[in-house]
């Protein structure tokens, strides 16, 4: 509810005065939310299989996400080739893929949960699957300071990596 307020207050201050011929001002959440629905959801509701609905849960999903992760999955999105313009229905779903894959293991997570759900087309379930053998494995630094000091404190050595899935 606060969110909806904060966006109608948003919308109030971004419209132009009454008479003036100059565009409204945008403020950096607007602009931000604009980026959301042109290049992060834009090549998923190009695909009108993709029920808005599903749409609507992913843009939630993200909004919750981390702001550094949400940052790497939107920048992967603005740069994308495929993200705008035309693209073939597999090029769309190599998009959503990419962009997940850019979001680390949350977001490649999300995208696994997303291919077992029976409202999204095929081709997106069967690439976005795709990444429980094909993601980009963590460096084990990485993986190390991943991990809460608590639980480094148990472990006595690391052994080599087994696999990228969940």
């Amino acid at each position: 509810a606060s969110e909806k307020a904060s966006e109608k207050a948003s919308e109030k201050a971004s419209e132009a005065p009454s008479g003036s011929s100059e565009a409204p001002l945008l403020r950096p959440w607007d602009l931000y939310k604009r980026a959301i629905d042109v290049d992060l959801l834009g090549p998923m509701r190009r695909d009108a299989r993709i029920p808005e609905t599903v749409l609507e849960q992913t843009k939630r999903v993200f909004l919750a996400l981390p702001p550094r992760l949400q940052a790497r999955i939107l920048l992967a999105a603005i740069e994308h080739p495929h993200a705008r313009g035309e693209a073939t229905p597999e090029e769309q779903a190599q998009v959503v893929r990419d962009l997940l894959s850019a979001g680390g293991v949350v977001a490649v997570k999300l995208a696994q949960m997303i291919a077992e759900d029976p409202r999204v087309p095929l081709h997106y379930r069967t690439l976005l699957g795709s990444l429980r053998d094909e993601n980009e494995p963590m460096s084990a630094p990485e993986m190390w300071h991943a991990l809460p000091a608590t639980i480094r404190r148990r472990i006595p050595m690391l052994g080599r990596c087994l696999g990228t899935g969940s």
